[in-house]
């Protein structure tokens, strides 16, 4: 069983780099309720040696990816919502009734969960880290060092 947690989406108005503002992202995390959004769809979050890598666990072979993390968000955001719009509602309803398999998570992966509005806008969609309920300080160092590209033993609050 996971706690979802969120990222809040407020974006700071400087020249900072892209590592300072992830670090901004992850120290705002907030427990949100589940059922926020009508949708929800499960991704495997990949960081390779360039690029993160998103596959939709509800729908293989979907994917996206990026070199950022926010980059690879983007993109999976307009992937989904363009994927979800080819589908009828009954096929979208259908999508939520029996949820994806979790899989086993490397030192490389962690799993976000989008949450999708009705009207499938992709402006509108959430992320959210599924985090573990025992040890959730470790994943987030984890997805931490994943998106800032650092050491795992860096401090979450340095």
């Amino acid at each position: 069983m996971t706690v979802l947690m969120a990222i809040s989406e407020k974006l700071i108005d400087d020249h900072q780099s892209y590592r300072h503002k992830t670090y901004y992202y992850l120290k705002e995390f907030i427990v949100m309720n589940h059922a926020t959004l009508p949708f929800h769809f499960q991704t495997l979050i990949t960081k390779t040696e360039t690029r993160f890598e998103i596959q939709f666990l509800d729908f293989p072979g979907l994917t996206a990816e990026g070199e950022i993390y926010l980059e690879a968000q983007y993109y999976a955001y307009r992937v989904l919502g363009s994927y979800l719009r080819q589908l009828t509602p009954e096929a979208l309803t259908a999508s939520q009734e029996h949820p994806a398999p979790t899989p086993h998570l490397t030192n490389q992966d962690f799993l976000v969960t989008i949450q999708v509005p009705t009207d499938l806008d992709p402006h509108q969609m959430q992320a959210h880290f599924d985090l573990p309920q025992t040890a959730p300080q470790a994943e987030i160092t984890k997805i931490k060092r994943l998106i800032d590209d650092a050491p795992l033993t860096e401090d979450l609050h340095a």
